[in-house]
């Protein structure tokens, strides 16, 4: 199924990514999961999977760890290991 097959409010999968989102745009997707919060550009071409409203589960979404805010915190302490050793 390609997003432009999709109305808007409609929830979808994107092949390679269990998350949900909801279409809002004709080129635009949101992630359902209250921690994430930014808008998605998508090609009307893109290939996804339609997800039902019956089978989507926020709480399964909560649960599932949020990998870009750990490598973002991995990265700051990173950082801050870095400077800390710079002053040595």
């Amino acid at each position: 199924m390609k997003f432009s097959d999709l109305a808007i409010g409609d929830l979808f999968r994107f092949l390679e990514v269990t998350s949900t989102y909801k279409k809002v745009g004709s080129e635009a997707g949101m992630p359902m999961c209250s921690r994430m919060n930014h808008i998605v550009e998508v090609k009307p071409e893109t290939e996804i999977i339609s997800v039902e409203p019956s089978t989507y589960s926020r709480e399964l979404e909560e649960n599932v760890p949020d990998f870009e805010q750990l490598a973002w915190e991995l990265e700051c302490e990173m950082a801050e290991l870095d400077a800390g050793y710079a002053e040595l």
